[in-house]
């Protein structure tokens, strides 16, 4: 009998060493076509287990993010869903294709801890751009890179980064005499009160594009119990897909289905 978490644990830190992007499927799988007997559910169980532990961290020893993208599987009478795709924070979420799924949209998040999902609210009320669930190491966090490139800064940049309670606003500025840059490997790295504020497993990092504004990053911690708030056409609040997967989707072997 296959011992599901040792499986997964080997399997995930195998493509971790490859800094590879996975969903749970990509990892349950290969594990269920060896023992049938082995449920899906509990993989992705195992799996956001080891994202709660800070243990996904990529063969750079930079840790992984997640973010919720929307999935097309194979088969007959299937229907887009939402995974959580585990990948390096310089990984670009929309460019992830492998085993037939087929990206349609990416931004979405649940709060960590596979409740009812809800979007963190800006600090503006601005419209989000894209959002994903960042591992907190000790007191140290990084802010995506693929949120860094995609929002245009470049290294040496200068940086403002405003605390308030558990949300951290970071803003590019033209100040030379800035002490906070995007480094020369471009990151951002929060050290400190910052980061102690954030008093979460999975703080939620943000793309922020306010009206009439420039654009600005955000990290925040999600609260319990979490207010919902109505979400742009490209953040979609959605519930984890694990547990609220379509009814018409088509099962693939014994105890396993084909989104995450």
């Amino acid at each position: 009998m296959t011992d599901v978490r040792t499986e997964t644990q080997k399997t995930v830190q195998d493509l971790l060493n490859g800094n590879e992007p996975f969903t749970s499927a990509c990892v349950s799988h290969p594990i269920i076509k060896e023992d049938a007997d082995v449920r899906h559910f509990d993989v992705s169980q195992a799996i956001r287990g080891m994202w709660r532990g800070g243990q996904m961290i990529g063969e750079d020893g930079s840790p992984y993010v997640r973010t919720s993208i929307t999935v097309w599987p194979d088969g007959p009478g299937t229907v887009p869903a939402n995974a959580w795709l585990y990948h390096p924070d310089n990984f670009d979420p929309d460019s992830f294709n492998p085993r037939s799924r087929v990206l349609v949209r990416s931004g979405s998040v649940d709060d960590g801890d596979d409740a009812v999902a809800t979007l963190t609210n800006t600090a503006d009320g601005s419209t989000v751009q894209r959002q994903c669930q960042v591992q907190k190491v000790d007191t140290t966090l990084n802010v995506p890179r693929s949120l860094i490139k995609k929002i245009g800064w470049q290294p040496g940049d200068g940086l403002t980064v405003d605390a308030t309670g558990a949300t951290v606003v970071i803003k590019k500025t033209t100040d030379a005499t800035a002490k906070r840059r995007v480094d020369q490997e471009g990151r951002i790295r929060l050290h400190g009160a910052a980061v102690g504020a954030l008093k979460t497993t999975s703080p939620i990092a943000l793309l922020v594009d306010p009206t009439g504004a420039d654009k600005y990053l955000q990290i925040s911690a999600l609260t319990t119990p979490a207010t919902t708030t109505t979400a742009p056409a490209t953040a979609t609040a959605t519930a984890d897909a694990a547990t609220t997967a379509p009814a018409q989707a088509t099962p693939v072997g014994k105890g396993l289905s084909v989104w995450d």
